[in-house]
């Protein structure tokens, strides 16, 4: 895919391979949501954080400047609120993607399997995609998992280049064992060092960001739509802080919230590439 290709690219490389992944997936959805919802106006990607917490600060995240991921902080989604969305999700025959994560380490959430399993078995059509640094992830995980219904990992590797080596041979262990087993599982491999494409999170954390004259852009309409462990559907998958929130799934409909008119209204603003608000213009880079 041409997302797995720019992401390990140098930015002056993948900066034209993700103009180009964003204007063909985008068509993609747009014929895709007719043919399934009768409109263009719907969410493919879905990230449901089920709890906060995370093995690792790595500096260009916002979880080094704040203490949201610290064990001693640590919030989990209700299991009754996922089943909600999962069941509400269920109603409209959802076939997206599912992934149970935000800024946390999905792992450190001992329900997960039960959580994923749930998820499958209501939605057996979804691609359940599991975002994992690897610090946790085992064969016994790996094989319950599987059972769950969890066929796509992303392993994302982080650290010092001693430890980045170490997370390739035990993710090359990973991958000998599903062969063994005959595991039908995809593996994405992501390495982050200091050429990787990364943004500052909306200005949250000090990354240097490399961008064209004219590269004003937001990742809308592909970005997922993303929940917290609290329940807060935020603006996106960048809103570390919840600055922009448009209703909670504890004591409201995931359809009524996507539906409400001032969520409705920033989707076709972000569509148009016009940022209104102060979160967007400082992830696009129009202001500090």
């Amino acid at each position: 895919m041409l997302k797995d290709i720019y992401h390990k690219l140098p930015y002056k490389y993948s900066y034209i391979v993700k103009k180009a992944y964003y204007f063909f997936v985008s068509i993609y959805y747009d014929i895709r949501n007719l043919i399934l919802y009768g409109t263009t106006d719907m969410f493919n990607d879905l990230n449901i954080e089920t709890s906060t917490c995370c093995t690792r600060r790595c500096s260009y995240c916002p979880n080094s400047v704040y203490d949201r991921s610290l064990l001693k902080n640590k919030q989990t989604m209700p299991e009754d609120v996922f089943k909600k969305v999962i069941n509400e999700l269920a109603e409209i025959h959802f076939t997206g993607r599912i992934s149970p994560h935000s800024f946390n380490e999905p792992l450190m959430d001992e329900r997960l399997a039960d959580l994923i399993a749930y998820a499958h078995e209501k939605l057996p059509r979804a691609k359940l995609e599991l975002y994992t640094n690897g610090d946790l992830l085992d064969t016994a995980i790996l094989d319950r998992l599987y059972t769950a219904g969890v066929r796509h990992y992303v392993i994302t590797l982080h650290g010092t280049d001693e430890e980045k080596k170490s997370g390739m041979l035990k993710v090359g262990k990973l991958k000998e064992y599903i062969r063994q087993k005959k595991y039908k599982i995809k593996t994405n491999i992501l390495i982050f060092h200091q050429d990787t494409p990364l943004d500052t999170r909306a200005g949250l954390v000090p990354v240097n960001v490399k961008r064209y004259p004219g590269d004003v852009s937001c990742a809308y309409p592909i970005n997922p739509l993303t929940i917290h462990a609290n329940g807060k559907v935020v603006l996106c998958c960048i809103d570390y802080l919840e600055e922009v929130s448009f209703g909670n799934v504890q004591s409201e409909r995931l359809m009524d919230i996507w539906n409400k008119k001032d969520f409705r209204d920033i989707r076709k603003q972000l569509k148009k590439r016009i940022y209104s608000l102060d979160i967007c213009k400082r992830c696009t880079g129009i202001s500090k």
